[in-house]
């Protein structure tokens, strides 16, 4: 549900009402300690938890909207400063690749949003997320296509986990050239997505992130990326190239 708009003032009212009538209470006393909180509100040097806020301004209840990203913006639009709560999850999150501070925000989106009398069903949220993670359905037929039916990295020809993926972020239907596009494994997919896996665009050969240290994975590492036969149809390198250079620029 869409957080009703409320103004900076209202919000600063929450956080009266908040320190009066919640932050001593046994639900929320050193909430901050809490691993189920990633992020706070840092104003007027206190620390306030940022769904808490929100529901408290806009008398919304806590499972009507998600917590993360969204909430993190609207507060961040409304002039609120949003800090990472230190956790014991740093080492995981260096593991997650260059892009985990983005990750984390969007990880929480969700949380205390469950509600189980409001949910589409199962399975059918399950195959939707399958068939939006294998990409378009054209685009990912004609990937098939291309690279043969065999993911372009590891080899795999299964296709049932064969996915279509981006060389370069997916900014709409423009996107869906044959040229932007590897078919990929969906774990090395998911690799890709997170930076830490990439193209050598000037050898063509397969970059795996020291972060990266499963066997099945290192092997894979310095391997040629498979190539089509048709020249037309092979991966840009302006592609290769821009992947290449943002994964790059944080190691």
């Amino acid at each position: 549900m869409k957080i009703k708009d409320v103004a900076s003032s209202t919000v600063e009212e929450a956080m009266q009402i908040f320190d009066a009538q919640w932050r001593g209470s046994d639900e929320y006393s050193g909430w901050e300690r809490n691993k189920n909180y990633a992020y706070a509100i840092d104003h007027k040097g206190q620390l306030y938890p940022p769904k808490k806020i929100i529901s408290i301004a806009t008398d919304m209840p806590v499972n009507t909207f998600y917590g993360g990203r969204p909430s993190n913006t609207y507060l961040r639009a409304r002039g609120f400063a949003i800090v990472e709560l230190d956790g014991d999850d740093s080492q995981q999150a260096s593991k997650d690749g260059p892009f985990s501070g983005l990750l984390k925000e969007i990880e929480t989106e969700g949380e205390g949003g469950f509600d189980p009398g409001n949910q589409e069903d199962a399975r059918e949220r399950t195959l939707r997320s399958v068939v939006q993670r294998r990409g378009q359905p054209q685009f990912r037929a004609d990937l098939i296509k291309t690279f043969n039916g065999k993911c372009a990295i590891s080899g795999c020809d299964v296709v049932a986990v064969l996915e279509a993926a981006h060389i370069t972020p997916y900014l709409g239907p423009a996107a869906n050239t044959i040229t932007n596009g590897l078919l990929l494994r969906a774990d090395i997919h998911t690799l890709w997505d997170l930076g830490l896996v990439a193209v050598d665009p000037e050898k063509f050969t397969v970059w795996v992130s020291p972060i990266v240290t499963a066997p099945m994975y290192r092997a894979l590492d310095g391997n040629p990326l498979f190539m089509p036969p048709q020249k037309h149809l092979r991966p840009s390198v302006e592609a290769l190239q821009a992947q290449w250079d943002n994964v790059r620029r944080f190691q």
